[in-house]
């Protein structure tokens, strides 16, 4: 009997032993041994620089978000800054949001740019408090330095919100 109960904590140990040299092995395997040289195939390094966008409640389905996303998206492939969108919900009101526009500059994003009126009058009234943040809208007067009115047909949009993105991430 004796010889049982020990052949059974054998097995046991040696099961234990198993599991912990496969999770060893597994941990080296997906972690690259340590190794920061090689990178998994479609991984994408993002530099510090974040990119914002403050949209309506429809978020990017919102035709006046659609050319500064596609603007901000290409800007992201040559200087890898992050990109986010934060659409407001609930009353389309200044008010309402400044309470969006201040979870983004929370998060430190370097360049804010805002689609839609209640978003462009948030914009309007914070970003003098923000001088080392780049600021973008649709339209509307800058009202202070560091923001920038954008204009014109969607591809012009595009392209100004793309040219904010470079300027606020290259420095």
């Amino acid at each position: 009997m004796r010889d049982r109960v020990r052949g059974f904590w054998f097995l046991i140990g040696g099961a234990c032993l198993a599991i912990c040299g496969l999770a060893v092995g597994l941990t080296l395997v997906f972690t690259d041994g340590g190794s920061s040289s090689a990178s998994v195939a479609g991984e994408r390094w993002y530099s510090n620089s974040q990119a914002c966008l403050l949209t309506g409640d429809r978020g990017l389905a919102d035709p006046a978000a659609a050319p500064l996303w596609a603007g901000m998206q290409q800007a992201s492939l040559t200087t890898h800054a992050k990109v986010s969108y934060l659409a407001v919900m609930g009353p389309q009101t200044k008010g309402n949001a400044l309470s969006f526009l201040g979870s983004l500059l929370v998060r430190h994003c370097g360049v804010v740019l805002a689609a839609g009126s209640a978003q462009r009058d948030a914009v309007a009234a914070r970003a003098h408090q923000y001088p080392s943040v780049k600021f973008a809208v649709v339209g509307g007067v800058p009202g202070a330095s560091n923001v920038t009115v954008l204009s014109g047909k969607a591809a012009a949009i595009r392209d100004g919100a793309a040219d904010e993105v470079l300027r606020a991430t290259r420095g």
